[in-house]
């Protein structure tokens, strides 16, 4: 009965700390120095921002990105929670529309955040260049020195 007892809150205990290990991997890294380029593209209109990665909110992934273009260029953003993160329905001029059947597609030069495997992966060429669609939600989304985070339409 103590054998049991024991086994069980040992249990428990693993239990625990594999989903504490969990939830520590659900946030995208974000250097502590240098710089990501943020850019948000909507048909003609291409705005491109260097974001100081040391005035970033790592701890909110590349939402931190976000969080201080609005707060330093006025640059609005809005997100829905998506069951897998913050699912961004419009940075800047750029706007999801169900209507008109477009989205807010997210592409990435972080080949470890890259979708490359499933059947709606996309490029996009910025600057020289090529960047893939994420495969991660934007609180996944690593930012690293040098990264290159592309906001454009998805058209369905």
């Amino acid at each position: 009965m103590k054998k049991t007892i024991y086994l069980r809150a040992r249990c428990a205990l693993l239990l625990l700390f594999v989903l504490g290990l969990s939830l520590v991997g659900c946030v995208g890294r974000v250097d502590d120095h240098g710089s990501c380029t943020v850019v948000i593209a909507c048909g003609d209109d291409v705005r491109e921002y260097s974001v100081p990665l040391d005035k970033v909110d790592g701890s909110k992934g590349a939402v931190g990105l976000l969080d201080y273009l609005k707060e330093n260029e006025g640059v609005e953003y809005t997100s829905e929670d998506g069951g897998y993160g913050a699912y961004i329905t419009s940075v800047g001029n750029l706007r999801a529309n169900a209507e008109e059947r477009v989205s807010v597609g997210i592409w990435t030069s972080v080949e470890s955040d890259q979708d490359r495997e499933s059947e709606y992966s996309t490029t996009v060429t910025y600057e020289g260049v090529t960047l893939v669609s994420s495969g991660v939600g934007m609180t996944q989304l690593s930012a690293p020195d040098g990264a290159v985070i592309y906001f454009g339409e998805i058209r369905y």
